[in-house]
């Protein structure tokens, strides 16, 4: 049992089960984005003498959960190759005796062995051979500029154990093909030719998504943004009531201001438009899903943030209070509205019909920068 606003609640016995650890979830999306930066911006030294071309387009990996679930689908397969015609990249290790690797530390060793499969070849990134796709196949998945997600997962049975990351966009099947090439970014300056729905981020030289659905100066951002500060004021200064004890729960000394990102927004808006209807672990996020609702966005977000609110006044607790899995499965999306580290958030909305138009739908997705889990 965890005190709810000091650690990040049942961060192992919630994700591992369904994903990689968050460490090692960390750990392998900045390698990717480190790597994909020293490319973009012609840092990457394929041997002492030559660096990679730089590119133009390289995009910046954010994490899907749904990806890592379907990597953790594959990997209790136990496989020992990853599979043609997938966005895929494996690593795999064979443990002698009963020396045992971690989750963390596979990571490590992963990421380590697919840059190297860059080095010391020569190869173009818009030239991409077959053979080069066979020498170099998980290297170039870290690489492949029009990638936005990845999501990873490690399983280990007796002896053997297994690292798998899926991407977002299959690897061309032409890739494979003999006779064919094959490029993998665009050659130029680094984010010099940035997709329609990103911007140049200079420092790392990659393309950062940006075309959200709730700009951050319009009245839907203002209305989301103070309505979370709101709730986080009351309760920071005692005056939130919580109906199931008729009393104000305990103030918070630490409780941050929230701002608008627009990393965020894009980020919630891209799993929206997947008509979501579960929140992800590892995601810092929060989902709000309707049917047969009005085409109102302001009225579907703040219903969604009524009903994230309700979780927590609706149940007996208090900001000192240890709470175990089941109280976090209740109370999730609001302890994320007030968690009180985060500093920033975005938000997504995706409405559609069905039945030829007459019914309406709506998927209401919030993403925050730390994790509640």
């Amino acid at each position: 049992m965890i005190p709810i606003f000091l650690l990040l609640i049942l961060q192992s016995s919630l994700i591992h089960s369904i994903s990689i650890h968050h460490q090692a979830a960390k750990y392998i999306l900045k390698s990717h984005n480190d790597l994909r930066s020293l490319v973009a911006k012609f840092e990457f030294k394929i041997n002492a003498n030559l660096n990679a071309e730089p590119s133009s387009n390289m995009r910046k990996l954010m994490w899907d959960a749904k990806l890592a679930e379907k990597a953790q689908n594959y990997v209790n397969e136990n496989p020992k190759e990853p599979r043609n015609f997938h966005g895929e990249s494996l690593y795999q290790i064979n443990y002698t005796g009963i020396v045992y690797g971690s989750p963390h530390a596979e990571a490590v060793a992963a990421m380590d062995e697919w840059k190297a499969e860059l080095n010391g070849a020569d190869w173009s990134p818009q030239s991409i051979s077959c053979e080069d796709f066979k020498k170099m196949r998980n290297g170039l998945q870290m690489i492949r500029a029009t990638s936005g997600s990845v999501g990873c997962a490690y399983h280990k049975k007796e002896l053997h154990g297994v690292l798998v990351c899926m991407y977002d966009g299959d690897m061309a099947a032409s890739a494979i093909v003999e006779g064919t090439t094959h490029s993998i970014y665009k050659v130029g300056k680094a984010c010099s030719e940035c997709p329609s729905d990103s911007k140049c981020d200079e420092e790392s030289g990659l393309c950062v998504g940006t075309a959200e659905s709730i700009p951050e100066d319009s009245s839907l951002a203002k209305a989301i943004l103070t309505r979370h500060n709101k709730e986080r004021s009351k309760i920071a200064n005692g005056n939130s009531i919580s109906t199931t004890r008729s009393c104000a729960l305990r103030s918070a000394s630490n409780m941050n201001k929230l701002t608008w990102d627009s990393e965020l927004a894009w980020s919630a808006e891209q799993y929206a438009k997947k008509k979501a209807h579960e929140k992800r672990w590892m995601s810092g996020e929060n989902i709000y899903h309707e049917d047969g609702s009005d085409s109102n966005p302001e009225r579907i977000a703040n219903s969604a943030m009524t009903s994230w609110m309700n979780e927590i006044m609706d149940n007996s607790w208090n900001l000192n209070d240890k709470i175990g899995e089941k109280e976090y499965i209740k109370m999730g999306n609001g302890l994320q509205m007030i968690w009180a580290t985060s500093e920033k958030i975005g938000c997504g909305i995706y409405q559609w019909t069905s039945e030829g138009g007459q019914k309406n739908h709506a998927s209401f997705v919030c993403r925050y920068n730390k994790l509640s889990i």
